[in-house]
């Protein structure tokens, strides 16, 4: 599907390819580093953005360079339950920003939105969502003016050690160990399945799709993925990586519905805490969406976390009818 769009000053979009993973993420970390202080991404990280599921990068993501080939923006889209996402990492590098470049890229990926939808020969509205963090004011005005509404919050919350963290203590009959490959994959995946199946706008993720992501991360060790037990029965898992400044990250915690209000959640982030800290972690962080029904942003406070960023997601009706 071609890209039919102009930029000021000469500057060009294009289809992304893997070969600007690396140009790509280097855009993100500099933005990040303007506006949070720190870098907060990494290539495994986009690699795992470009081969998620519906998602095709050979028509889906944008890469705007200028005339010396330098990639200086990135946005796109992604096809979901709830309607197309426009990345949260829509960026512009921290040099062009006064060209208001932004603006374009939100209003060049909802065109192309559109453009995707009516292709297909079907009417539709869509509900394009775009993520952003609160601190980011510009980003909010920018998504205000542009007629969307924050509809989700997400925390990120974190959790630094200066000291050893508690240890967990289990109820009996419970039991913990480390991931297992080659035994533990299918299990994992069924119990993160139903566990997340309450939770509002969950996807679920087919086997293959799951472990696309799961253990194709740079991060991936089996020793920082504690599982718990009753007898033969697995009942929960807390998926982390842990990276090489000292950070990690608890992707997926879950606890089978038929055990939880049993404090076991609360001694799961626990044994996830001391299991990385014994690893050399000393910062842990994940995110929550604030209407879990299970409760969970009340749980990681009680374990010490705290609120580090919001994120909201803003959605917009895009009539994309054919005239």
């Amino acid at each position: 599907m071609s890209i039919h769009y102009t930029f000021p000053d000469g500057l060009q979009i294009r289809h992304a390819t893997m070969a600007d993973l690396h140009a790509v993420t280097e855009l993100i970390i500099a933005c990040d580093i303007v506006d949070f202080g720190k870098p907060d991404y990494s290539e495994d990280e986009l690699r795992q953005n470009w081969q998620r599921a519906n998602f095709q990068l050979a028509t889906d993501a944008f890469v705007l360079h200028s005339a010396a080939g330098e990639i200086i923006g990135y946005t796109d889209i992604c096809p979901s339950r709830g309607g197309i996402y426009i990345n949260a990492l829509t960026r512009v590098h921290p040099d062009y920003r006064q060209l208001n470049l932004d603006e374009a890229l939100f209003e060049m990926a909802e065109a192309y939105a559109c453009q995707r939808v009516t292709s297909a020969q079907v009417d539709a509205t869509l509900s394009p969502l775009a993520w952003t963090i609160s601190t980011d004011v510009k980003r909010l005005s920018l998504l205000e003016q542009r007629g969307y509404r924050s509809v989700n919050t997400e925390w990120r919350m974190e959790i630094d050690f200066h000291e050893p963290p508690l240890a967990p203590t289990w109820p009996e009959g419970i039991a913990v160990r480390q991931f297992v490959v080659g035994q533990d994959e299918q299990s994992v995946h069924q119990l993160i399945q139903e566990a997340f199946q309450d939770l509002r706008d969950y996807e679920y993720e087919s086997f293959d799709d799951w472990q696309g992501w799961a253990f194709k991360h740079g991060n991936f060790q089996p020793a920082l993925i504690p599982i718990i037990t009753s007898g033969a029965e697995m009942i929960g898992v807390a998926w982390c990586y842990g990276f090489s400044d000292g950070g990690a990250w608890i992707y997926q915690l879950a606890i089978a519905q038929p055990w939880r209000k049993q404090g076991l959640g609360l001694q799961l982030l626990r044994q996830s805490f001391y299991m990385l800290y014994q690893h050399g972690i000393r910062n842990v962080g994940l995110t929550v969406d604030l209407q879990n029904v299970t409760g969970a942003a009340r749980l990681y406070e009680r374990a010490g976390m705290h609120l580090a960023e919001r994120h909201d997601t803003c959605e917009k009706q895009l009539d994309c009818k054919k005239k």
